[in-house]
C-alpha cells in the first residue's frame, strides 16, 4: 500500500529527515530529496508502508566502532505468521540486488523502526541546481 507523500517547506516538530542517496525509493522519493518522517521510534507497523529503519553493527575488530545504517524501507507482514520483513521499495537494474531484513517479531522490527516516510522536504522558492550550474 503506497501512500501520497506531502510536500513540506519546514521540518514539521517532531519529525526528522532522511537524504535519498540511491534509486532504491524511485518513484516516489528520488536520489538527492529529502525525505521527511515522523519521529516515532518504537511505533507499531502497518503492512506496505515505509519506514525509516535503522540498523547498528558491532565492530569487526577489537579497536574498531559500531557501525549504524539508516535505511527507508516497505514493512512486509508474512502471510501466515506474526512476522515482518523490512525490503527496499525498489530494486535498481545495475545496481547491487538488495535484500529483505527478517522476519521479525512485531517487537523486534518495531525496535529498528524511527518513524514513518510522511513526506518530502521542498522549502519555498528552492530550485532545482542543473549540472551545467553547478561548475
Amino acid at each position: 500500500m503506497t501512500r501520497a507523500l506531502e510536500i513540506f517547506d519546514r521540518i514539521p516538530p517532531s519529525h526528522i529527515v532522511h537524504a535519498i542517496p540511491n534509486r532504491r525509493c524511485l518513484p516516489l522519493l528520488q536520489p538527492g530529496e529529502v525525505a521527511v518522517i515522523t519521529n516515532r521510534p518504537g511505533m507499531i507497523i502497518e503492512h506496505g508502508l515505509w519506514y525509516l529503519v535503522e540498523y547498528h553493527s558491532p565492530p569487526s575488530y577489537p579497536q574498531g566502532r559500531m557501525t549504524t545504517c539508516r535505511e527507508i524501507v516497505v514493512a512486509k507482514k508474512h502471510p501466515k505468521r506474526d512476522l515482518w520483513a523490512f525490503t527496499v521499495p525498489a530494486q535498481v537494474p545495475g545496481e547491487a540486488f538488495a535484500m529483505a531484513d527478517g522476519y521479525y517479531e512485531g517487537w523486534q522490527a518495531s525496535q529498528r523502526v524511527l518513524g514513518q516516510v510522511v513526506g518530502i522536504y521542498r522549502p519555498a522558492g528552492a530550485g532545482w541546481l542543473q549540472i551545467e550550474e553547478a561548475a
